[in-house]
């Protein structure tokens, strides 16, 4: 993998003669994905299976799995208190079961809930086929990032959110990612994450270690992958699916949140 790097640094160089600054947004964009792996590998992948954790102030911690299917579909487990969260995107919609906000049947998600879902259904993440996916890359140009030269990018998403993606200008690998996310009182938190422990799997390389601090608030949520499998066997649309509710246990569930 060094070698690859080293590689695309000699061609950034071979196309930008006048310095590393001096790349275009593709350019960046393009090494970016080769360094990940490179596009057709990407291409190739159709499901893929993460397990792991989720480390929160650095003490409780929660079982968290998640599987993926193209186009823009996810579905994530997560185990607190002995009870089972699960939030789904199935192309279309959003949905969830709560049970420790009482909410123990699958429940439609809020327009901004299925939206931050729905972000989280693009495997590849965002700068991959941007252009097709809708959204727009502006290079704001190189910063220092913690001791880290870093290429700064600004992505509107087709949803119209600003995120902000920094680039090692060495390895092209990302870093840090800077958004806002709506916590549970509506209100949005500006968020920094920190990505690193980045591993081959198959062809492709990717962090196994993600850090959300949360601005304005003391603790902050790790997220670390153990394992993942691309194209595993035994993904179906189904798991993606809304469960259909019994009438009797819908009308149970909105007694229960009207009380």
């Amino acid at each position: 993998m060094l070698k690859k790097a080293l590689i695309l640094i000699c061609l950034a160089l071979l196309v930008a003669p006048v310095g590393a600054d001096e790349m275009t947004v593709d350019e960046v964009v393009e090494s970016y994905i080769e360094a990940m792996g490179g596009r057709d590998a990407w291409n190739a992948v159709k499901t893929a299976k993460m397990d792991g954790k989720m480390v929160m102030g650095g003490q409780m911690e929660m079982p968290i799995s998640v599987i993926y299917q193209r186009p823009g579909k996810v579905r994530m487990e997560m185990e607190m208190q002995g009870q089972k969260i699960v939030q789904a995107f199935d192309g279309e919609q959003g949905w969830q079961i709560m049970p420790l906000m009482g909410k123990t049947e699958p429940q439609k998600m809020t327009d901004d809930e299925a939206k931050t879902v729905k972000s989280q259904s693009d495997f590849e993440g965002p700068l991959f086929n941007y252009k097709e996916k809708g959204h727009t890359v502006k290079l704001m140009g190189i910063e220092e990032v913690e001791g880290t030269e870093a290429y700064k990018l600004e992505i509107t998403l087709d949803t119209g959110d600003v995120t902000y993606s920094y680039l090692d200008t060495e390895s092209f690998l990302e870093f840090q990612q800077e958004g806002k996310s709506r916590a549970q009182t509506g209100q949005e938190v500006k968020t920094t994450t920190t990505l690193g422990d980045y591993k081959e799997i198959g062809s492709l390389l990717l962090a196994h270690s993600r850090e959300i601090r949360p601005e304005g608030l003391p603790q902050s949520l790790m997220i670390v992958i153990d394992s993942v499998e691309l194209n595993p066997e035994g993904i179906s649309d189904e798991q993606f699916a809304m469960p259909e509710v019994e009438p009797a246990a819908e009308a149970a569930e909105g007694e229960k949140n009207d009380g």
